[in-house]
């Protein structure tokens, strides 16, 4: 059956049978004539397990592992349950704390007093720490997307139409040890944009092959020229300020610093995907 008719039966979106595809959680055959997916009943059945434990909050991760029997089903749920309730818990006690709030109504945040709404502090905070806890993983997603991509093309593209006009003649176009080596005509900081496409038109294809079965691969992609790309309009902007005699450092230290914070935030990332539901 087509996509569409899968669509129909399981009452879910296209991008979502897609993305639980591409993170192999099933695999349509396809159509030896034209190569388009064939879907089974088997895949219908899967699809709608699958959507069912992502709405118990069970991660794509986990979901990965029951499929190939390296978790137990039954342990994965209890465990989702505990959790659950921890969460239901936490919710009732701030709603409580919210009708509190109403019923004395202070004038305004200088008039908060804390300690009227939680009966128990301790627990009062203990309960409700998940909501102080970064979302590392939301945020690796937000910057693996193509709209991120966007984002830094026209960002550096304009900041190069608006800074071309009053660039010296010669700007630094060859950096060696973090230090300007060569001097090349103002044009070339029109060079930064068009690198950004030449990166995701061959960057992406390479890694995919690079990383063959890599869970995340297509995350890692998308952060790492993401990633090359945030570190490019960095660069744009530094070369801009030296240029004009307003830096004098080498860029070597700024690179260090964004390679540094760019791979804290995949690792971090990364980590916290299989350690939580994913968004």
């Amino acid at each position: 059956m087509t996509i569409q008719e899968v669509e129909e039966r399981t009452g879910l979106t296209r991008s979502n049978i897609r993305y639980y595809e591409k993170e192999g959680l099933f695999s349509p055959k396809r159509d030896k004539e034209n190569g388009y997916r064939n879907y089974s009943e088997g895949d219908v059945e899967t699809i709608r397990r699958i959507a069912f434990l992502r709405t118990l909050g069970i991660s794509v991760e986990e979901i990965r592992k029951i499929i190939a029997g390296k978790l137990s089903l039954c342990q994965t749920v209890e465990r989702q349950s505990r959790k659950l309730q921890d969460d239901l818990k936490a919710v009732q006690d701030a709603a409580l704390a919210c009708e509190r709030l109403l019923k004395d109504a202070p004038a305004d945040f200088s008039e908060l007093d804390v300690e009227q709404y939680t009966a128990d502090a301790k627990d009062y905070w203990d309960s409700s720490r998940s909501v102080f806890r970064y979302d590392f993983a939301g945020l690796l997603r937000v910057l693996s997307s193509h709209r991120t991509w966007k984002i830094l093309f026209f960002l550096s593209l304009a900041i190069s139409l608006v800074s071309y006009p009053g660039l010296p003649s010669e700007i630094p176009i060859q950096w060696s040890h973090g230090e300007a080596v060569s001097m090349g005509t103002k044009t070339g900081i029109f060079v930064y944009p068009a690198v950004m496409i030449v990166w995701r038109m061959i960057l992406i294809p390479w890694l995919y092959i690079t990383l063959g079965n890599q869970i995340h691969k297509s995350l890692i992609s998308e952060y790492a020229v993401n990633g090359l790309c945030f570190a490019g309009v960095t660069v744009e902007i530094f070369t801009i300020l030296y240029a004009h005699g307003i830096l004098k450092m080498g860029v070597f230290p700024l690179i260090a610093a964004d390679t540094i914070l760019l791979l804290a935030l995949l690792l971090l990332g990364l980590w916290e995907l299989g350690r939580r539901p994913q968004d």
